[in-house]
C-alpha cells in the first residue's frame, strides 16, 4: 500500500486536470447569434418563425452539450437543460427559443422559453449549473432593444475572400416539361434528371441574335422551346466545402422574362412570377432585351444555411413572357463570400442573420430618426 503522502499529490493533480479540461471546453463554446425578433429570416419545423439561439465551438476537438443550460433568467440559471449532443470543433448548433420545449437529440432543439425583444438576458451555462459560459444582457452590460429580422451576437469576420459557387457556364440539366406529372419534385437534390438534356448556361433560344453570345453549349434550345411551351426547368448541381464559412450568398440572374429558384428545395428568389406554378406557367410580365443580358443581383444570403457540405442544387423555373415571344433566356450565376479567419471580435447587430454560420461585422446601433427645430407646414414667411 502506497503512504497516504504519495497518494494525496496523484488525487490532486486527477483534480486539475478534470477542472482544466472542463474549462477548456467551456471556454471554447459561445453564444456567436440569436434573433429575439424573428419574422422571415427562419422558420422551425412547425412552420413558426420562432426566435433562435446559435451555439458555436471554437475549439480544436467535438464538445458534449449533455448536462450544458440555456437561460433568459440570470436568477434561474438551469432553466433548460441540453440534451446529449455533440457539437463539432467550428461546428453550430441551432436551437429554437419557442417555448416547445423539445429535448430529442435527434431532432430540432426547443427551449422552453422565447425570447423578448425588449432586451434581455441570454446565457449558456456549464455542467454545474452555476458557471456562466456565455452571456448577453449582464447587469454591466444590458442588452439593447432587438428589431425585427436583425440578429445580434458576435462579430467572426475576419479574412473575407470571393466564393464563386456557379459559374455563368455551369454545366446543367433542362427539361422543356410536357404536362405537370413531376410536380414540385424536381427541385430537390434527391431528384434524379439524368435522363435531362445537358446543356450549359445560358439557357432559351431566339429568332434573331439578341441572345447569341449568351447561350452556353447546347443552351439554345430553338424549336424544341420556341412556340412549344412558356416554362422551362433547369437543374445546376454544385459542390461547397465548408458551407458555414458563407456569410454571403447573391443569386445573379439573366433572365427573359421571369423565373422562381430553389436551394435544395426551397425558394429563395423569383421575378415576374404567377403564383400557383404549373408546367406550362408564363412569366407575368415583359422583362426587356436590354435589361435581359445585365445580371440583376439577388441577395439569399439568409438562405446561406441551407447550403450543405459537399453537393448541392439550385434548380430554376424559367418563364417566358407568352407562347408566341420571339426569344428567351435564363442564366445564373451564384456567388457569396467565404470567411478564411472566423476570429472572434465583439458584439453588436448584425446585418443580415446567419443561422450555423459565420458571422460578419457587427454595429452598434441604428441612425435615430431625424428630429427639425421647425415641422413641416405651409408659411408665408
Amino acid at each position: 500500500m502506497k503512504p497516504l503522502s504519495l497518494i494525496i499529490p496523484v488525487f490532486i493533480r486527477a483534480i486539475a486536470v478534470i477542472f482544466l479540461s472542463c474549462s477548456s471546453l467551456d471556454a471554447a463554446l459561445h453564444i456567436t447569434e440569436f434573433m429575439a425578433n424573428n419574422k422571415e429570416s427562419i422558420d422551425d419545423e412547425d412552420g413558426d418563425a420562432s426566435d433562435w439561439i446559435e451555439i458555436f465551438n471554437s475549439g480544436p476537438e467535438s464538445v458534449s452539450l449533455d448536462g450544458y443550460y440555456l437561460t433568459d433568467d440570470s436568477g434561474a440559471l438551469t432553466k433548460w437543460k441540453l440534451p446529449a449532443i455533440e457539437i463539432s470543433s467550428s461546428g453550430f448548433l441551432l436551437i429554437f427559443a419557442s417555448g416547445k420545449d423539445r429535448r430529442d437529440p435527434a431532432a430540432e432543439l426547443h427551449t422552453n422559453f422565447k425570447l423578448s425583444g425588449e432586451g434581455e438576458y441570454l446565457a449558456l451555462v456549464g455542467l454545474d449549473g452555476n458557471t456562466i459560459v456565455a452571456e448577453f444582457g449582464s447587469g454591466d452590460d444590458p442588452l439593447p432593444a432587438q428589431f425585427e429580422d436583425i440578429s445580434y451576437g458576435i462579430m467572426q469576420g475576419g479574412g473575407l475572400t470571393p466564393a464563386v459557387l456557379i459559374r455563368s457556364e455551369q454545366e446543367v440539366k433542362v427539361l422543356i416539361p410536357s404536362n405537370n406529372s413531376l410536380g414540385n419534385d424536381w427541385t430537390s437534390f434527391e431528384f434524379s434528371a439524368e435522363d435531362w438534356q445537358s446543356a450549359r448556361m445560358g439557357i432559351g433560344y431566339d429568332e434573331n441574335s439578341t441572345y447569341s453570345n449568351e447561350f452556353g453549349t447546347d443552351g439554345n434550345l430553338g424549336n424544341d422551346l420556341n412556340g412549344v411551351n412558356n416554362s422551362v426547368y433547369i437543374r445546376a448541381i454544385f459542390e461547397v466545402n465548408d458551407p458555414a464559412s458563407i456569410t454571403e450568398l447573391i443569386l445573379k440572374m439573366k433572365y427573359d422574362d421571369g423565373f422562381v429558384a430553389y436551394l435544395n428545395d426551397t425558394l429563395i428568389a423569383d421575378a415576374n412570377a404567377p403564383g400557383g406554378l404549373t408546367w406550362n406557367s408564363e412569366a407575368t410580365s415583359d422583362h426587356s432585351d436590354n435589361e435581359a443580358v445585365v445580371f440583376q443581383d439577388f441577395n439569399v444570403t439568409s438562405f446561406a444555411h441551407l447550403l450543405n457540405e459537399g453537393k448541392n442544387v439550385l434548380a430554376i423555373h424559367g418563364l417566358n413572357g407568352g407562347i408566341t415571344s420571339s426569344d428567351m433566356l435564363i442564366s445564373a450565376e451564384l456567388q457569396g463570400k467565404k470567411i478564411t479567419d472566423p476570429s472572434l471580435g465583439g458584439p453588436g447587430y448584425l446585418a443580415i442573420p446567419s443561422p450555423r454560420g459565420y458571422n460578419g461585422d457587427t454595429f452598434e446601433g441604428f441612425v435615430g430618426d431625424t428630429q427639425f427645430s421647425v415641422d413641416r407646414g405651409f408659411f408665408d414667411e
